[in-house]
């Protein structure tokens, strides 16, 4: 997101391309020496986390880092790129809808006006709610996330990263396009054509294959795509 030390600061999800290569440290589960030196052996000693009891809620941090009206996508694209990341996801009390505890961080002693679970929020919020549900569905579906070697699983991610678009390459099997930028990005290359919307089995039963190509990428979104 940013920097735990100020809700001021923008990361990499929010514009910042001078985190790219701190990014791919974090998805990469700290297994790779990049910026820093390798944390881990395996990507299952890694926990993946956007948000925690500690410091700010994921909405106050996007609250004050942006100006952005619609923080509900990038609400969405925290948790997708945290739900597609290699690693253990763990996944704190109402990010999944935005909870807040009104720009405080540090709200052990500050009661329930901060702590409790916002019900009138969760209710409000059922399309963040749904997004994460079927994010969740995603990553079961798919082998690769339960894989921990650390050299077999970094074999299989290739990372692209520029000033539009990041590519995340799993396999050559499923690709992770982020588009972090407030403006629509058509995708244009002739690969795209060949790529279509990742759907859990369910949705696969009853939807038309949607392709890459055809939809583009919207304003702060993330979305997985699998070869056709």
């Amino acid at each position: 997101v940013g920097s735990k030390a100020t809700l001021e600061e923008n990361g990499f999800l929010l514009g910042n391309n001078s985190f790219n290569d701190g990014f791919e440290f974090a998805f990469r589960a700290s297994t790779i020496d990049k910026v820093f030196p390798h944390l881990f052996s395996s990507f299952n000693q890694s926990i993946n986390y956007v948000e925690c009891h500690d410091n700010a809620t994921l909405y106050d941090v996007i609250d004050k880092s942006t100006e952005l009206d619609d923080k509900e996508r990038i609400i969405k694209l925290f948790n997708k790129v945290l739900l597609l990341s290699p690693g253990v996801v763990f996944i704190h009390m109402g990010q999944e809808f935005g909870q807040t505890k009104y720009g405080e961080s540090n709200t052990y002693n500050l009661g329930d006006r901060y702590n409790a679970f916002d019900v009138d929020r969760y209710d409000n919020n059922k399309n963040l709610v749904e997004s994460f549900i079927n994010y969740i569905k995603i990553r079961k579906s798919i082998s690769l996330y339960a894989l921990g070697d650390k050299n077999e699983v970094n074999s299989y991610i290739k990372i692209y990263a520029n000033e539009q678009i990041t590519e995340i390459d799993m396999k050559d099997i499923f690709h992770i396009l982020i588009n972090k930028d407030a403006n629509f990005k058509p995708l244009n290359d002739i690969k795209y054509s060949k790529m279509e919307l990742y759907k859990t089995t369910k949705e696969s039963a009853s939807n038309e294959t949607i392709t890459a190509s055809s939809i583009g990428i919207g304003p702060n979104k993330c979305s997985i795509f699998k070869d056709i």
